[in-house]
């Protein structure tokens, strides 16, 4: 979002806010759930993704969330 120049991008600073202003950013990130990750067990997670959606490849969900996992051995994938 923080790039204005991507389709669509402005249109969610209507809903979101704008992240290029500091209290906007600031209050997005306190709520950001890649951001605010800690060092503690969580419950089983599910990463669902569409294998046909040609916008976004079927592992990106996993790429984007593994490295943030303490223990990613414990992870299951699945395609279906």
């Amino acid at each position: 979002m923080l790039d204005d120049k991507l389709p669509q991008t402005t249109i969610e600073y209507l809903e979101w806010g704008n992240p290029n202003e500091k209290k906007a950013f600031e209050y997005m990130l306190s709520y950001s759930p890649y951001d605010n990750v800690k060092s503690q067990d969580y419950p089983h997670m599910l990463f669902t993704a569409g294998v046909n959606d040609t916008r976004v490849e079927g592992i990106g969900s996993v790429r984007k969330w593994w490295p943030s996992c303490d223990k990613p051995k414990q992870i299951t994938i699945c395609y279906y």
